[in-house]
Formats: C-alpha cells, structure tokens, sequence
C-alpha cells in the first residue's frame, strides 16, 4: 500500500486491476456528465502499530465504470459484481478523483457541486449472464437514494427503438470510449497508483471505429462474437481501445440530434465495455451491444 493526502486526511490507496482507456486523454470538465465509478470493499489484514497487532480493515476500491440512465440506475457490465467484487457504492459527477468540488483548469477553488456517493440497494444482473466473454455481460444497479441532477450528473442517452436513428446498425461508426485508469500498456507499480485502484486521476476519452463482425471475429479468433456485442478499436497497435479501467462503462456515438437530449448532450451509448485482450490496442475491445437489451432495461427499471 501506498499512503496519500487529500483534504487533510490521510489515506491507504491498494494496487486493484480494472479496465481503462488505452492511448485516451483527459475530458474536458463536465463532457461526461453521466459516468459513474463504481466502488467495491475489500477486507485487508493490516498491521495496526498503535494496538500492536493484525487487524482487518475495509478500503473502498474503484473498479469498474457506469453510466446514469434515470435518477436511480446506472448502467453497467455484469462482471463487475461478483462474489469477490460486489458493487456497493455508486460515484456520480466525478472528473478529477484527486479534487472534490472538480474545477477548471488553473482555478484555486470554486463552487461547483461536490460529487455524489450512493450506497447500493441491488444490483440486476441478467439472468443469461455467465462469464464476461460470452452473451448478456450487463447489469443494472439501484441505489438507495435518488440522484440529485445537475451540471455534472445527468442521464446518458440510450438507443431507444422509437427514433428511427442508426444506432441499430453502428459498424463502421466513429465512437468515443470513456473512462478511468490506464492509458498505456507500460506494467503498473504502487508508485504508479493515483486512487483506490485507479491509475489515472482525470476521467479518460478516447476515439474508436466500430468495426464489422466478421473483422471482429477474425481478431478474436479463440471467443465466440455474438450478436448481441460489438467490436471496436482505433488503428491497430497505436489506437485507442478499452482496456484496464473501463469495464461497465459506456460507448457512445455522436447523434447529432437524439429526442430528449439535455445539457447540451449530442452522445447515444451503444455498447457497454465487456472485455478486451490482455495487451490493450493489440485488437478491438468488446463490448454488450445496447439496443439489444433496451426491453430488458425497462422492464427492471420499474422494479
């Protein structure tokens, strides 16, 4: 463990490995307003020097991503909650995990809104879940109180079949990949970690293309590609993918114009990021297509 300061207080920061965007660079303050981190507990056996003995203490670590859709759910991959890692807090209007309030650029202080922490009260995973590499790799959290909307926590758009847009048929689309963490394939160390399991502190973005299936299929030759995923990457080698950081969160295309759009946002999440190679950028990232499960999201949003 490495010990940090923020605000005064001192604390512990555990190495955790998580999906993030490779080869991204920093969104500009408030270009994400629905991304969410997503936190979970582990027990670690610590020295405690004042008692003079072992003890077990609970760190907070943040290990996959999110995206809201209503002011009470968010979005995300089923792998992300399991047994070893359940889902337990939600962290809403985040950029800078180093700041609270995040402010502009060069500004010593300001009075933007202060993030948002959701404790959990369940998370929805589908039932034809069965490991992240193969169908249906998506969830649903419910937090326990409602989300507090504002210039940096507002809802993600989703690819609702009544707009006759081409969300339905993304290959070959440019698509903007979101998230925290690492942005290279160079081997993390304690030194390289910034907070709770994140190795960058400012929420990450990175272009991709959408690719077809069959090129999918090709670069992914020892998984199963079902149609209810999809594939993309940037140039092979020295483009942008998802990789450790980004699980559960979004990809998103640029609509231009979508009903319902507020704040400003022109973005449509299409994919939600599943899984990836181990060396990230080698060849494209997958991710649960959207539209596929949009009868599933809103039969258990009225749970």
């Amino acid at each position: 463990t490495k010990t940090y300061r923020k605000q005064g207080k001192s604390l512990q920061y555990v190495l955790f490995w998580n999906k993030s965007v490779f080869h991204g660079e920093n969104a500009v303050l408030g270009e994400f307003p629905w991304a969410a981190l997503l936190g979970t507990e582990r027990i670690l056996n610590q020295w405690d020097n004042r008692r003079k003995k072992w003890v077990n203490k609970s760190e907070k670590l943040y290990h996959c991503g999110g995206t809201l859709i209503n002011t009470w759910y968010v979005l995300t991959a089923a792998h992300c909650h399991t047994e070893k890692t359940k889902i337990v807090e939600v962290v809403l209007g985040e950029w800078d995990v180093l700041t609270d309030p995040d402010c502009p650029l060069g500004e010593g202080g300001c009075d933007n809104p202060r993030v948002q922490r959701k404790e959990v009260e369940d998370v929805i995973v589908h039932r034809g879940y069965v490991n992240k590499t193969g169908p249906n790799d998506i969830a649903l959290i419910k937090m326990k109180t409602e989300v507090l909307l504002n210039a940096f926590v507002q809802f993600g758009c989703l690819p609702l079949p009544e707009y006759k847009f081409q969300f339905h048929n993304p290959e070959f689309r440019d698509a903007t990949v979101v998230g925290w963490g690492r942005s290279s394939n160079e081997l993390l160390t304690k030194e390289d970690l910034i907070y709770h399991g994140l190795s960058e502190n400012k929420l990450q973005k990175g272009n991709v293309l959408i690719r077809s299936m069959s090129e999918c299929r090709k670069t992914n030759p020892t998984k199963e590609i079902h149609s209810s995923q999809l594939c993309a990457s940037g140039e092979a080698g020295t483009g942008t993918s998802s990789c450790h950081g980004d699980s559960g969160g979004g990809l998103f295309i640029n609509s231009n114009q979508y009903p319902g759009q507020s704040q400003g946002n022109v973005h449509v999440q299409v994919g939600v990021v599943s899984y990836g190679e181990r060396l990230c950028g080698d060849s494209p990232g997958v991710y649960t297509r959207v539209d596929q499960f949009i009868p599933w999201i809103r039969e258990n949003i009225r749970r």
